[in-house]
């Protein structure tokens, strides 16, 4: 039983019926009240009713007189003992429950019972009944309506998510197409830069074809003239010096032929002090114009697997890069030495600087293809860039450690060759 607990006491609410009756048994005082009424005896026998009452049931009178409204509740029982607890407490209160008519309807009411006087010291209950079914359709409606609105705002919200991400992802696609676009233009740039540098390898290897005939002369002559004159000759040491400086030249142009050679990728055994040592012809011409030292500390090394005219062609870019850090001179010392990480031999080759360093904004970028921090016409950027490539290439790491007004140091660590490598 669904008490709703609306209270009320005997002295709030009396009956005004005097116990008369029309011909269908229907009490005279209740007949012009529109709500459904019905009076009850103590023990909860029905002595009258109105016709709202009789319609709710859809019945006649002689279907419901007399007879105990707890045989028409449809849903908890209608008992006597809580209508003697009523008479004890001399309370009114409002339940909940469900009318079956003549017809086996059941029918939503709320039911307010109270004690009341019945005249002439009878004592009887006066119940007045609200029907429930429109209000039930109404929250029912309601329900339906509070379900299909969480529907679309659910709805709503999911297509709001699915916007926001469409355009989550059209963003990162832009950003995507807008690196990619980048990535392009610089892959264009650096072709065509490498073009240039093919075409001034190239150039560079017809001078070097035709530098040699003159100078062949000039050798073969200078040579000639020394074996012709007694070495206490007066002019003995000039000539002399116009041979050495031949041959020498003849030596640079010689390894300038080999360093411009386009070569197909190769894999032979490598020993990089050989390298370093091959190298300084270019590096000491390179580094003759300044007031760079070059000191070389070589260990020994374990031989590596790779091209020789490569990793040369990284020795020369690191020196040139460290050239142009000590505008003012400096020292620059190459050294190389055996290296074990992780279980493994390395062969490990250092080049430190006496510079002016790395900026620490700039040292995230030295590695990427024509970045520099060179004036227009004094370097592309791509040394780091294909030295980079090329210790990749080899399957070892570049590294660099550097503070800003104290130059910096660049290790290269290759993993050494395995026996047979090369061969």
């Amino acid at each position: 039983m669904n008490i709703i607990s609306k209270r009320t006491s005997l002295s709030e609410r009396r009956s005004g019926t005097t116990g008369g009756k029309d011909k269908h048994g229907i009490a005279a005082p209740i007949c012009s009240i529109n709500a459904p009424i019905a009076i009850l005896s103590r023990d909860g026998i029905i002595t009258a009713v109105n016709q709202p009452f009789l319609d709710l049931l859809s019945a006649q009178a002689h279907d419901v007189m007399a007879r105990p409204l707890e045989g028409f509740v449809g849903t908890e029982p209608f008992s006597a003992s809580f209508l003697s607890r009523l008479l004890k407490e001399r309370c009114s209160t409002d339940i909940r429950i469900s009318l079956t008519g003549t017809t086996g309807e059941d029918v939503p009411v709320t039911l307010s019972v109270a004690p009341t006087d019945g005249g002439a010291g009878r004592t009887a209950f006066i119940c007045t009944a609200t029907d429930l079914r429109a209000r039930i359709g109404l929250e029912r409606s309601l329900d339906a309506s509070d379900k299909e609105l969480s529907r679309r705002v659910a709805y709503i919200d999911d297509f709001r998510s699915g916007v926001l991400h469409m355009l989550r992802d059209i963003d990162s696609g832009e950003a995507a197409l807008e690196a990619a676009y980048r990535q392009l233009q610089e892959a264009q740039a650096e072709l065509m830069q490498t073009g240039k540098l093919t075409a001034l390898g190239e150039l560079a290897a017809s001078l070097a074809h035709e530098l040699n005939q003159p100078l062949t002369v000039i050798k073969g002559l200078s040579q000639s003239i020394m074996q012709s004159m007694r070495v206490e000759a007066r002019d003995y040491e000039r000539v002399k010096l116009i041979t050495d400086a031949s041959r020498k030249m003849e030596l640079i142009i010689k390894h300038l032929s080999v360093f411009t050679r386009i070569e197909p990728p190769e894999t032979k055994l490598v020993d990089l002090n050989g390298v370093i040592e091959e190298a300084r012809i270019i590096v000491g011409q390179l580094l003759a114009g300044g007031s760079v030292k070059l000191d070389l500390d070589l260990g020994a090394p374990p031989p590596v697997s790779g091209s020789a005219n490569r990793l040369e062609q990284v020795i020369i870019n690191l020196v040139t890069n460290a050239k142009d850090a000590m505008p003012d001179g400096g020292t620059l010392r190459i050294s190389t030495a055996t290296e074990e990480k992780d279980g493994r031999t390395y062969a490990r080759m250092s080049f430190q600087d006496t510079g002016h360093g790395i900026p620490a904004d700039v040292l995230p970028r030295i590695f990427n293809p024509f970045f520099t921090t060179k004036e227009v016409g004094k370097g592309t950027g791509l040394g780091l860039s294909i030295s980079h490539r090329i210790i990749k290439e080899h399957s070892g790491e570049i590294a660099v450690e550097t503070e800003p007004g104290k130059g910096c140091v660049f290790h290269i660590t290759l993993p050494a060759a395995s026996r047979g490598a090369g061969a």
